[in-house]
C-alpha cells in the first residue's frame, strides 16, 4: 500500500504539463484579447463613436478576456489541486472548477447571443438559437447547484 501511495505523490507532478499547457494558452489568449481591443480601438476612433458595431467589438473584447481569465484559473487550479499550495485565491475542488466553467459557458453563450441580435440574424433564428442557450444554460445551473448541495 505504501508503494501505491509513493507512486501516486510522485506522478502528481505530471499535472505540470497541464498547468503550463494552460498558461501559454491562456498567455494566447490574453493577446488575442489585446488584439480585439486594439480593433474596438480604432473603429472607435475612425467611426468617432458613430459605428453601429462598436457594442459588438467591446463585447468581443470582454469575451476574449473572460477565457483568458478561465483557462488563467483552471492553471493554477490544477497546480493547486495536484502539486502545491499558492497564495492565490483559487478552485478549492473539481466541482468548484466544473462550477466555475460552467458559468463561462453561459457567459460566452449569452455573449455570442448577443452578438447576433446587434447583427442582422433572422427573427427565427434568434428565437431558436435564444431558446437553447437557455436550455443549456438551465442544465448547467441545476447541475451545478446540485454539485455544490452535495458538497
Amino acid at each position: 500500500m505504501r508503494q501505491v501511495k509513493a507512486l501516486i505523490e510522485a506522478t502528481r507532478h505530471i499535472m505540470t504539463g497541464a498547468t503550463l499547457a494552460l498558461l501559454i494558452v491562456a498567455f494566447f489568449a490574453m493577446l488575442w484579447g489585446g488584439a480585439k481591443a486594439v480593433q474596438a480601438i480604432a473603429l472607435i476612433v475612425s467611426s468617432r463613436g458613430e459605428s453601429h458595431d462598436i457594442e459588438v467589438y467591446l463585447i468581443r473584447v470582454v469575451d476574449a478576456f473572460l477565457i483568458s481569465i478561465v483557462l488563467y484559473l483552471f492553471a493554477v487550479s490544477i497546480y493547486q489541486l495536484f502539486i502545491g499550495g499558492l497564495a492565490l485565491p483559487v478552485a478549492k475542488d473539481l466541482g468548484e472548477m466544473k462550477g466555475q466553467l460552467s458559468g463561462v459557458i453561459i457567459m460566452v453563450l449569452a455573449i455570442q447571443f448577443v452578438e447576433d441580435v446587434m447583427g442582422e440574424a433572422p427573427p427565427q433564428q434568434l428565437l431558436y438559437e435564444g431558446v437553447s442557450i437557455a436550455v443549456v444554460a438551465s442544465v448547467l445551473l441545476v447541475l451545478s447547484y446540485i454539485a455544490r448541495r452535495k458538497r
